[in-house]
């Protein structure tokens, strides 16, 4: 198990990569992004050891707190937990929000709140948030989304429909898709090839998938090549466990989206990328820690990859991509007999890009449950007040992408005006 002092030495470092050391952080900006990510770490993120970090004095004398103040890392008003400490340089343009209540503490049940970003949804297969998304923000772009798939079990996944695509993660989809193109006349050899690589990815019944990948294929057929990017380095990983393989998956996916998206090829993307170690009911810092590990080196990759990569108007994509991170649940604040901690239905969520207004949001109590804030100030005060849902969040990221009317595509929550500058 890992010690307290490995913990402690490994929250010291703040980046992972030598080709991502810190660099200034772009200006905020009040202008509304063009392109949308949502990384989804299934199992439940420890806000504790991640985005809401506690002294010993804040909370009740049960909850597990495995570092010391000193290893706090404190920028202004935002304090990251050890676990949390390399995504410091995105500070200036990230906002958390501590204490969502989702809902649920089932696995199944979260993965389609989170694809929905809502309680309340139609029964039948539908878009999804990032489905929703992509296709208010299409344009000429031959897919609504993407949807990198995770190798859990199929049965329980929730397909979008629409002109989206879903493939699995880490598979260097796209890498294919590419050179399917590119050696395929589109008049013969392309339909065999697609539907031989795709018919597993594709929802049959959508006959607008199909017809847009072949838009697809036209424009892949004259893309740039994917370019190689920097392997792992750096990773404190127990030992037996794969590194170079591990790192592959989440370097592939890092590259597939910031392709997808310089080539306006969709304008949203779904990720559920490896590995899944935040399901953490035995051996919680072990596995939280190893989780995080590979998270936030790949984090830092891909943001690396979206400030060098710009669109034909010579925008980066940093600058018009909004990123939201979460679980599907949390993890309860105790330690249970396996020194794991077990589900719990509140989670926090990260947020970065333009149009934010960066900072942490969210209060919770000495047990670290939520408590209801304003949704003006995102604080403890005000006249109005309750705890956020996961039904506000999916409204407040439509308004943050410029879609206003949430409530007709059947986001019913309220906005969380804290967060939109």
């Amino acid at each position: 198990m890992l010690s307290r002092r490995d913990f402690l030495a490994a929250s010291a470092t703040a980046s992972l990569f030598h080709a991502l050391e810190v660099r200034p952080a772009l200006a905020q900006t009040s202008v509304r992004p063009k392109a949308f990510i949502q990384i989804f770490l299934r199992g439940g993120l420890d806000a504790i050891m991640s985005t809401n970090p506690r002294r010993r004095n804040e909370v009740d004398a049960h909850v597990d707190l495995p570092y010391e103040e000193a290893a706090i890392h404190t920028v202004g008003d935002v304090r990251l937990a050890p676990l949390l400490r390399p995504l410091a340089p995105h500070l200036p343009r990230m906002a958390i929000v501590n204490g969502v209540v989702g809902g649920t503490v089932a696995h199944e049940t979260g993965l389609t709140l989170i694809q929905e970003m809502r309680r309340v949804f139609p029964k039948s297969n539908g878009l999804g948030l990032v489905g929703t998304v992509g296709e208010a923000l299409r344009g000429d772009s031959p897919l609504a989304s993407v949807w990198f798939q995770g190798s859990f079990d199929r049965t329980k996944w929730r397909p979008p429909t629409g002109r989206s695509l879903v493939i699995p993660s880490g598979a260097n989809a796209i890498e294919r898709l590419v050179e399917i193109a590119r050696n395929a006349p589109m008049h013969r050899a392309s339909h065999d090839a697609l539907e031989s690589e795709l018919r597993r990815c594709l929802p049959t019944e959508s006959c607008e998938a199909q017809r847009a990948i072949f838009e697809l294929l036209e424009r892949l057929a004259v893309s740039p090549a994917l370019p190689a990017l920097p392997g792992a380095k750096g990773l404190r990983i127990p030992s037996g466990v794969d590194v170079n393989d591990r790192w592959e998956d989440w370097r592939g996916t890092c590259r597939d989206i910031a392709f997808i998206l310089e080539n306006r090829l969709a304008p949203a993307v779904f990720v559920d990328p490896p590995p899944r170690d935040w399901d953490s009911h035995t051996k919680n810092l072990y596995n939280q820690t190893y989780g995080m590990e590979f998270f936030t080196a790949a984090f830092n990759l891909l943001m690396n990859e979206l400030r060098t990569r710009h669109t034909a108007d010579g925008v980066d994509l940093a600058s018009q991509t909004a990123i939201v991170i979460s679980s599907e649940i949390g993890r309860y604040p105790m330690l249970n007999a396996q020194q794991g901690k077990d589900h719990f239905p509140e989670m926090p969520f990260m947020f970065f890009g333009p149009g934010l207004r960066a900072g942490q949001y969210g209060e919770t109590d000495r047990k670290m449950a939520s408590v209801p804030i304003s949704f003006k100030t995102g604080r403890a005060s005000g006249v109005t007040q309750r705890a956020p849902t996961i039904d506000d969040v999916g409204a407040t990221v439509l308004r943050w992408l410029g879609i206003e009317d949430t409530k007709s595509r059947g986001y019913i929550g309220d906005s969380l005006d804290f967060l939109l500058a």
